[in-house]
């Protein structure tokens, strides 16, 4: 198994970099794009006044007018959300022996965790709602350890419902006393079988 995640590591991390390539080229491509866009409307809105129907291909230009810079935004974001999902597959793969628990924010992985599965839920559930408490109290752990459990339990979840429109919530919040910090992950799935749970 060992062996095993080792290649699965190895490997995620050569295809985030062959993604990163292209990706990179789409975002600084669009970012040119949406400067030319920028520095031609003036002259486009100065032919559109002097013609009511111009057209650029086949549409008006008054309703392109608007258009072009959405999708150039639209693209830009999600190249950037391409950047995150390899970002965080790089590091949910990178292998370190032995970490030393550190202080951190319970919030962090677990925003890490939900950005890897989310277009997995998707599929599943049209009611996953992530409810994290602003300013929870740091907690010594290791990141990257935290996130593949919340992975594990995520992914489980969406494997236990049966229905779209059965919900995953999940919920961190600070124990009253603030010495703690309670994270769960809420399914209205089947559940575990009885005769099951006395091998958990």
């Amino acid at each position: 198994q060992a062996q095993k995640m080792a290649a699965l590591g190895a490997l995620v991390s050569g295809v985030a970099h062959e993604v990163n390539n292209p990706n990179n080229v789409i975002g600084l491509n669009t970012a040119t794009l949406g400067r030319y866009i920028e520095q031609t409307r003036p002259l486009l809105d100065e032919l559109a006044a002097r013609d009511p129907d111009l057209r650029i291909g086949n549409q008006h230009y008054r309703e392109l007018r608007d258009t072009l810079p959405a999708l150039v935004r639209a693209t830009q974001q999600a190249s950037g959300r391409i950047a995150t999902l390899v970002k965080e597959l790089k590091a949910f793969a990178r292998a370190e022996a032995a970490p030393q628990p550190l202080p951190l924010d319970l919030n962090a992985p677990v925003r890490s965790a939900v950005t890897l599965v989310q277009p997995q839920l998707a599929k599943v559930t049209a009611h996953f709602r992530l409810a994290l408490a602003p300013g929870l109290p740091p907690i010594r752990g290791h990141q990257q350890h935290i996130e593949q459990v919340v992975v594990n339990l995520l992914q489980n979840a969406g494997n236990a419902l049966t229905r779209p429109d059965q919900a995953i919530v999940l919920p961190a919040a600070a124990a009253p006393d603030g010495r703690a910090v309670l994270l769960s992950v809420l399914d209205e799935g089947a559940g575990i079988r009885p005769e099951d749970l006395p091998r958990l």
